[in-house]
């Protein structure tokens, strides 16, 4: 099994998908919630920061496995500003962090947070770890 971040439409926004080499079947195994990491919803930080990373995507712009396999593994999957979690290739994408639920009184004046950034999951998929600057 191959995993690779694509579009669907041809939009910028892109998803997750997995494709079964030895079938060349291919499947989408998760997309960003309704409303998450879109542009619009990007405070100003966040968008110089894109800018100057020359990041043009929005969506799931990145991913990473935890050891296992693809069948047992955990995906991290960081999208705007909040990070998710899904277990192997056919579990549901779960919320892992939120700052805005967590640090809703750090929001800024416009009620935006920074954002997270490099975000990476243990070999065992036990720990998480990210950068956050309030």
């Amino acid at each position: 099994v191959v995993t690779y971040l694509a579009s669907s439409d041809g939009s910028l926004s892109r998803q997750l998908y997995a494709m079964d080499i030895v079938s060349g079947q291919v499947r989408e195994l998760c997309k960003p919630p309704t409303g998450t990491g879109e542009e619009e919803t990007f405070s100003l930080e966040e968008k110089l920061r894109r800018e100057r990373s020359r990041q043009l995507h929005t969506g799931i712009t990145s991913y990473a496995w935890a050891e296992g396999g693809p069948e047992t593994g955990k995906i991290l999957v960081p999208i705007g500003n909040e990070l998710f979690v899904q277990e192997g290739l056919n579990g549901k994408l779960q919320r892992l962090f939120d700052p805005a639920v967590l640090l809703a009184s750090d929001a800024g004046t416009d009620g935006t947070l920074p954002p997270i950034l490099d975000a990476r999951i243990s070999a065992d998929g036990q720990m998480v770890g990210f950068r956050f600057a309030i």
